[in-house]
């Protein structure tokens, strides 16, 4: 089990450069960005590049791609490190949720309102759609399943692919 741990923590690492979130408001888009845009705080809002660089970088999901990386890292050592990339992929799962609790309509409709100055009231913010991507979708499956075998391979499990049938004792 251990050497296959690699592959999710690979793929869900290169999943934090794929689309993540798209917000749009009456079917305009507002913000398309990636795990790596959000942990740079490199989003535009309403498309305007400008805005792109002063944006706050988010720290839950910068922190979220530093503990990927360093899993990742620790899955190329002995199999008795196992327990921590457990706690690695566990510790980025809860840092990405974190990190993307307060995408909503409501929320993302608030710090519009703050840049332009104004208020939106909750009709306006209704019809802002946050819709979640398959890059982020991927990442958090990718670490779900890293923890699955970082689990099989410190508890001493594996997984039988039915190829491993002794013929009976005659």
């Amino acid at each position: 089990m251990w050497s296959w741990i690699k592959i999710p923590k690979g793929i869900a690492l290169a999943a934090f450069f794929l689309p993540w979130v798209t917000v749009s408001c009456s079917e305009r888009k507002l913000i398309s960005a990636s795990g790596w845009q959000l942990a740079t705080g490199r989003v535009s809002f309403f498309g305007d590049a400008a805005q792109a660089n002063n944006n706050h970088p988010n720290l839950y999901i910068a922190l979220a791609l530093i503990t990927v990386i360093a899993g990742l890292v620790l899955s190329f050592g002995p199999a008795r490190r196992a327990l921590w990339t457990l706690a690695t992929s566990l510790a980025a799962l809860l840092l990405v949720w974190l990190g993307t609790r307060g995408l909503t309509g409501q929320s993302i409709a608030e710090r519009a309102a703050e840049q332009r100055r104004e208020t939106l009231d909750a009709a306006v913010a209704s019809v802002i759609r946050v819709e979640w991507q398959w890059g982020y979708w991927l990442t958090n499956v990718a670490l779900i399943v890293a923890a699955i075998l970082a689990w099989m391979a410190m508890t001493g499990r594996h997984v039988s692919l039915g190829n491993d049938r002794t013929p009976p004792a005659s």
